[in-house]
């Protein structure tokens, strides 16, 4: 949906859609304007795939990305936005620059083998269901590190705070990695 103030500011948006045999690419596109002022317009996507489909590569630069209840594989690269994944059950690499991260797990399946998350600028809050097993491995640079599960987050001796432990018997993979943001490990 693209919305703005008024029909001048929507004229100056496009949208760009190419399909190949790779996938779907969309790209919005803002014509220039010469004047002083802000311009207003923004465009929403809404983008429904089947609940097992997997996403191998999303790329957002500059906006907001919210994925639900997908169990497939999922990629997504972030510039500059928040993420916000629930209803998960599929391997996850998730990565912001600029923007928090947010991914809730609805279950757990043999299919499920890494949970990899990382951001420069942001918080990190991954939220878990009682039942994982999982192997533990968190380092952030500058923030904190606190958990559901009880395992001990650790001072490193220079700078930053890391966290490694076993959840059960540690099947899945769960790498989380933070430079200024604190991540939280929380249970459902």
């Amino acid at each position: 949906m693209i919305t703005a103030n008024d029909q001048d500011d929507r004229d100056r948006i496009s949208i760009e859609m190419v399909q190949n045999s790779r996938g779907v690419n969309v790209e919005t596109r803002y014509k220039n304007q010469s004047g002083w002022g802000g311009h207003s317009g923004k465009v929403d996507y809404t983008v429904m795939v089947p609940f097992g489909a997997h996403l191998p590569s999303i790329e957002l630069v500059n906006g907001s990305l919210t994925i639900e209840n997908v169990a497939g594989e999922i990629n997504a690269e972030l510039v500059n936005g928040e993420m916000v994944a629930t209803g998960l059950a599929g391997d996850s690499e998730i990565s912001s620059v600029n923007g928090s991260i947010n991914v809730k797990y609805k279950e757990f399946t043999s299919k499920l083998n890494r949970i990899n998350l990382e951001t420069v600028n942001g918080r990190v809050r991954l939220y878990l269901s009682d039942n994982i097993s999982a192997s533990v491995n968190v380092e952030t640079l500058h923030g904190s590190i606190k958990n559901d599960f009880g395992l001990k987050a650790e001072k490193n001796m220079f700078v930053g705070r890391s966290l490694q432990g076993d959840i059960g018997s540690g099947d899945v993979s769960i790498s989380i990695e933070s430079v200024n943001g604190s991540v939280k490990i929380l249970k459902n």
